[in-house]
């Protein structure tokens, strides 16, 4: 089962390479931003952290669905989302897609085209981590298939560029047994082509 969810991950990556370089190739292709990030793995609060290290995260965000909505002055859309996370001491790697909802708070702060941005998420994760009777210093996922949240708060410095401190957290949200979960936290840059 690792070797398949390794596989994914690495069409994912693939995937998500060939997209970026049509994407740049063509300024009307199917990809609007790519994210790329670094992760701390098995963030916890309060509790003894189980799964620790770096992950490496990469994103693509593909064009809106339909037209912004304006909702009290802040621009609202949604894209769909195809990502991967993988952990670079061989813990738990993922790859995840599904929605991406991205809230406009204020533009034009600083300067023309900059403003503070907060994103959600909601995706369908598939990994490579551990399931059930797991190691000590391994997470019991009780799944292969999880749902992804995640919440993002940024900076978007200028139309193409932005930074972003972003949280996820991954489980089975008790569709399976044990439902331990999995969170990380980091920085990303965005560049929108």
């Amino acid at each position: 089962m690792q070797q398949i969810a390794r596989t994914v991950a690495a069409v994912l990556v693939a995937a998500m390479a060939g997209a970026v370089s049509t994407a740049y190739a063509q300024s009307d292709g199917i990809v609007d931003e790519l994210k790329l990030g670094v992760l701390d793995h098995g963030v916890t609060f309060f509790e003894h952290s189980v799964e620790t290290g770096v992950d490496l995260n990469g994103e693509l965000l593909f064009h809106r669905l339909f037209e912004p909505l304006d909702v009290l002055g802040m621009s609202i859309i949604f894209r769909p989302n195809l990502g991967v996370s993988v952990a670079t001491n061989g813990t738990t790697s993922i790859g995840y897609g599904g929605l991406s909802m991205d809230i406009m708070l204020v533009r034009n702060v600083f300067r023309d085209g900059d403003g503070f941005f907060l994103d959600g998420a909601f995706d369908l994760v598939v990994h490579d981590g551990c399931l059930n009777n797991c190691p000590s210093d391994r997470k019991a996922l009780g799944s292969r298939l999880l749902g992804r949240r995640a919440g993002e708060i940024g900076y978007q410095i200028d139309p193409q560029w932005s930074v972003s401190a972003m949280i996820d957290h991954i489980g089975n949200y008790g569709l399976a047994t044990p439902n331990a979960g999995l969170k990380t936290a980091g920085i990303r840059i965005g560049y929108k082509f």
